[in-house]
């Protein structure tokens, strides 16, 4: 499954600029891999010219347990 999650608009000195992450899901039976496979800006033309110069990885392994009195 893919997600594309649209962070709230970040300030910084007199530029703005809002995170767009794309995610993949993967789940399986012990866990759920989540991968960040892209990150990139969007704002103004100048704030948009430093994607060429920035990259973002992630790759989380979530697991659980329901085994306990009350699952985690």
């Amino acid at each position: 499954m893919l997600f594309r999650c649209k962070l709230p608009k970040l300030a910084l000195f007199n530029f703005e600029a809002s995170p767009v992450l794309d995610l993949r899901v993967i789940p399986t039976k012990e866990d759920c891999i989540v991968e960040l496979f892209s990150c990139k800006f969007k704002g103004s033309d100048v704030v948009e010219r430093q994607n060429d110069h920035f990259s973002a990885t992630m790759i989380n392994h979530i697991t659980w347990d329901t085994n306990m009195s009350e699952p985690f």
